[in-house]
């Protein structure tokens, strides 16, 4: 196994187990215990995990993910809005990049009948493209992250950078006004960047349940980005305070308009 191989091994396994130690990584993968040290640092280098005495541990595993599946389940007509205002944005002919999310997810629903390509990380979203040969499909391979069923890691990044997309749609767990645009987990923050980076266009997709939480991890500020979908409520006026920053593209249900 080559060296960038055995990176990726490691984090996938890192994704399974959560921590790992250097004497178990030596054992699995056959090389020398300074070996895996030295993958290990690159790896905490990059961002990807944090060192702990005698091994490793998955940047963010201390911050839960809710799975994809339960996701899906939370406010559904809301992610509906949002999807259906996004996807208007779409034209004939572009190319789009579609992060994992369960917005952008349901985001393929009003894409049906575009001639367009697809560009993703989502097993989920490609699954459904898969059902329309109107659009065509590239799916950025990688590590497989379980609960978002999201492909990610230093392939997929490079995949991605591979790419030119017109407009890009990114999910993300917490707007806050100080912090910006912020998600759970260290390797899924890199993958986020590298859609924006081959985009002409990137735009948040977020309920307003994700305004004023914190996370663990920051994305973009507010300037990175050139918008952020999101429906009609605003109790504690932050969008009003962002919008100073960067757009707010409100989805309204058809008896608002």
């Amino acid at each position: 196994m080559f060296g960038e191989e055995r990176l990726v091994a490691i984090l996938n396994l890192l994704s399974q187990k959560k921590r790992v130690t250097v004497q178990e990584l030596s054992k699995q993968f056959q090389v020398s215990e300074v070996t895996i040290r030295r993958d290990l640092n690159r790896l905490a280098d990059d961002g990807y995990i944090t060192r702990t005495y005698g091994g490793a541990m998955l940047e963010g595993a201390a911050e839960q993910e809710l799975s994809f599946e339960h996701k899906k389940r939370e406010m559904p007509e809301i992610k509906e809005l949002i999807a259906e205002r996004a996807a208007a944005m779409v034209k004939e002919g572009d190319t789009i990049a579609l992060d994992a999310s369960t917005i952008t997810y349901r985001m393929v629903e009003y894409l049906k009948g575009k001639r367009i390509t697809i560009i993703t990380n989502s097993l989920d979203i490609a699954e459904e493209v898969a059902h329309h040969p109107d659009m065509t499909l590239i799916l950025c391979g990688g590590i497989l992250r379980h609960d978002t069923r999201a492909l990610m890691g230093p392939v997929a990044e490079r995949q991605w950078r591979e790419y030119r997309a017109d407009l890009a749609f990114i999910g993300c767990n917490a707007v806050h006004p100080d912090f910006g645009l912020m998600t759970t987990n260290a390797v899924d923050t890199y993958s986020k960047r590298a859609i924006r980076e081959i985009s002409k266009e990137a735009y948040m997709v977020a309920e307003t349940a994700k305004f004023g939480r914190t996370s663990l991890h920051r994305i973009f500020s507010f300037s990175e980005i050139d918008g952020i979908i999101t429906d009609a409520s605003d109790p504690d006026g932050i969008k009003r305070t962002i919008q100073a920053t960067t757009k707010i593209l409100i989805a309204k249900a058809k008896e608002e308009e």
